[in-house]
């Protein structure tokens, strides 16, 4: 049975005052004792000085008196003496300072009789006329720390006893009391799934803390599993409005997509269900992908259908864009068409059309949705689309022109929309032309190559960079890098990160038999190609062959390279051993150091990171104070994104971004640039309200047009508000 442990504490607290409260009563009683004891031997030092008198008198013998002075210095009776004859020293056992301190006059000489106290406290004497010209000087001196030290002493072990005691029950409290807080706090502070209803406790206390920890716990697992199923309902169109930032209703031009599968009622009402649906769900799950791959939004699946857009501000043109992931959809719908032949005798095809125009998006009863003439336009397409037996695209011929450089089409039908007055021209889409004839064109055709970004595709864009690059056409390579870096491929076979390593293995070997200026141009194509895995390596392809590679890199001299590597290892969450980052910590170069912050601070907020993090801070280089800035925000994001609980234990990381804003004043450019993208990433609202008020408080537009210009302004203006409020 656990017992509250504030019976515990105050039962320890009572058993240690009782022993200090022992000890100082002690010392107090050993005081007062002292004081009174040496109270009376002052008083008796006249005594003493009549007894010196008469033996002096009796004798007329100064040895005699020397010897009796003596005695009675060794008992303690007295602690000093000195004669004088004449007002002159005659004898003494002190040394000349002591004398000296004691400051006798020769008009004391000739006042005998009365007791002196030296600076009120230290020493007290008497000084006594012996006759024949001789006056006596005796006292005692005040030594009550010698005294209590030699009080301690004598009773030294029944102190040590009970200071042991005292140790003994303050430790014994603490090991009951915070065993039960720390195993809260370890599991808080640790990098895991958390499971509170586990500590081990001994406290009624400690019980009910963790109680309201597992509870919070659970809830926000719940909380957590209802938001992941909401992000599963909301489609990446939606969501992606929702987290724009924009304020509904707003417009924006795009082109809008419908897929639709063929035969779909027939097949579901004749054929096995559960092996269609799942076929319908890999197709989807294949056509989120290929969207995502051309920058494009899926936003709805309707039974058999699949809508989508590309908006112009995120690709340009739209219509190649679409137009080209419809390609790419078309060559996955094949491959499902094989397979349903061979194993279950029905065909799996599709027809799209697609609309370029203005969409709105705007609230509807109680959601948000997408609104515009080009949603009804494909559906009026569609319509007229007969062909069940191949994967056809038709679309108005009025987008003929902006797809016209790189894909061929033929006229399909005039036909009447409704909803239009004038009969409209309608187009089949037949064929992209050949990559090889667009790679052979190079540099002309750059913005068609756009548009190209299949799995095949992609080997042989990157089969053209190794080869133009082994050629000693670096600068070709990397302006198609730079193409490839709007890229973003989450699901491929094997042929891209396999052709990928091939050519950056290739470079590696080739490194050191290159010299002077072609080296520095082979090392840009060496860390671009390297940079390249993030955007064309899906992360569950990184596998121990790409992972040497980057290792490999980081071993470099070059620091673009090494800050590639690093920043690749980083994304794809590498296993790499941390002594691999660790030793780069301290590298010179502040961008190779601050990746290396970033990779290792992504495993955890180690007191390794947050030393290394300070003293860049503190440097008096400013490249290291701006390059801690960056880490400083990307490894806060990645906690706080991925474990809020650790995140807001991390006090000593948490004090150095309440710090942001100092550097947001900061006269170097960089440092301020910096400081102001960290705190757009974190967004925490204290900083944002500070910073708003460091733009106030300034009163320079010019200040202000900066931090707008990193720093969205609703963020600073709203937090100004609510600091206001």
């Amino acid at each position: 049975m656990r017992r509250y442990s504030i019976y515990i504490l105050f039962t320890g607290c009572v058993i240690v005052f009782w022993v200090l409260f022992d000890i100082q009563l002690g010392y107090r009683l050993w005081t007062d004792e002292y004081r009174k004891d040496f109270a009376v031997q002052v008083d008796h030092l006249e005594d003493e000085a009549y007894l010196a008198r008469s033996l002096l008198t009796a004798t007329d013998n100064t040895t005699q008196l020397y010897e009796l002075l003596t005695a009675r210095k060794k008992t303690r009776n007295i602690d000093f003496w000195a004669v004088y004859h004449r007002d002159v020293l005659y004898k003494t056992h002190l040394e000349e300072w002591q004398i000296a301190a004691l400051n006798i006059t020769p008009d004391d000489l000739r006042k005998p009789g009365k007791i002196h106290r030296l600076n009120g406290v230290n020493h007290s004497y008497i000084i006594y006329d012996l006759g024949n010209h001789f006056t006596l000087v005796i006292g005692k001196t005040y030594a009550l720390q010698a005294f209590l030290k030699h009080q301690m002493k004598a009773r030294a072990e029944m102190i040590f006893k009970d200071v042991v005691f005292a140790v003994l029950s303050a430790l014994f409290i603490f090991a009951f009391l915070f065993r039960d807080f720390r195993n809260s706090i370890l599991e808080m502070t640790t990098r895991r799934k958390r499971d509170y209803s586990k500590i081990q406790v001994r406290s009624k206390e400690a019980e009910l803390i963790v109680r309201g920890l597992a509870a919070y716990q659970d809830h926000s697992d719940k909380l957590t599993l209802e938001k992941d199923i909401l992000s599963w309902q909301v489609l990446p169109s939606l969501r992606t409005e929702l987290m724009s930032g924009r304020t509904p209703p707003y417009d924006f031009h795009c082109t809008l997509v419908r897929t639709d599968i063929n035969n779909f009622s027939k097949i579901y009402n004749e054929y096995p269900v559960a092996p269609f649906t799942s076929t319908i769900n890999d197709f989807f799950t294949d056509v989120t992908h290929v969207v995502g791959r051309y920058g494009g939004l899926v936003h709805e699946f309707i039974g058999d259908e699949v809508i989508y857009y590309f908006k112009d501000e995120d690709v340009g043109n739209s219509v190649a864009a679409a137009l080209s992931a419809i390609r790419d959809i078309n060559e996955i719908a094949t491959h499902y068409n094989r397979k349903t032949l061979q194993e279950r005798g029905y065909a799996f095809t599709v027809k799209s059309s697609f609309a370029h125009g203005s969409i709105q998006f705007r609230r509807f009863v109680n959601g948000f949705n997408l609104a515009g003439a080009v949603l009804i336009e494909t559906v009026r397409i569609l319509s007229h689309v007969v062909e069940k037996n191949g994967n056809v695209v038709v679309f108005n011929s009025r987008h003929n022109e902006r797809i016209r450089d790189f894909v061929s089409v033929a006229p399909y039908a005039k036909v009447h929309l409704k909803g239009y007055q004038d009969e409209q021209d309608l187009s089949v889409y037949q064929q992209h032309k050949p990559l090889a004839e667009l790679l052979a064109a190079f540099p002309t055709s750059f913005e068609a190559i756009r548009f190209y970004r299949s799995d095949s595709d992609l080997v042989h864009i990157i089969q053209w960079m190794a080869t133009r690059a082994a050629k000693g056409q670096q600068s070709a390579a990397l302006r198609m890098v730079s193409l490839l870096r709007d890229v973003r491929v989450t699901k491929s076979d094997l042929s891209i990160p396999i052709t990928l390593a091939e050519w950056i293995e290739g470079l590696l070997s080739r490194n050191d038999r290159i010299e002077g200026k072609e080296r520095d141009l082979h090392l840009q194509v060496l860390s671009a190609a390297l940079k390249l895995m993030e955007n064309l390596v899906p992360r569950e392809n990184f596998d121990e062959r790409l992972e040497g590679i980057c290792r490999q890199a980081a071993a470099n001299p070059n620091r673009r390279v090494i800050a590639n590597a690093l920043d690749v290892l980083t994304a794809m969450k590498s296993t790499a051993e941390p002594e691999f980052s660790r030793r780069l910590l301290q590298h010179e170069d502040n961008r190779v150091a601050a990746n290396a912050l970033v990779h290792e601070g992504s495993r955890g907020i180690t007191p390794l990171v947050l030393k290394r993090l300070r003293k860049m801070l503190s440097s008096k280089e400013e490249r290291f104070v701006a390059s801690a800035l960056y880490a400083l925000g990307e490894i806060s994001i990645h906690h706080k994104s991925r474990d809020p609980v650790y995140y807001q234990t991390q006090v000593d990381l948490l004090a150095m971004v309440a710090a942001i804003p100092v550097y947001v004043s900061h006269a170097n450019e960089m440092i301020r640039k910096q400081a102001l993208v960290a705190a757009r990433k974190i967004n925490d609202e204290t900083v944002l309200a500070r910073i708003a008020e460091l733009v106030r408080e300034s009163g320079s537009s010019d200040f202000a047009a900066e931090v707008h210009q990193h720093l969205d302004e609703k963020f600073v203006t709203g937090s100004l508000s609510r600091r206001s409020a």
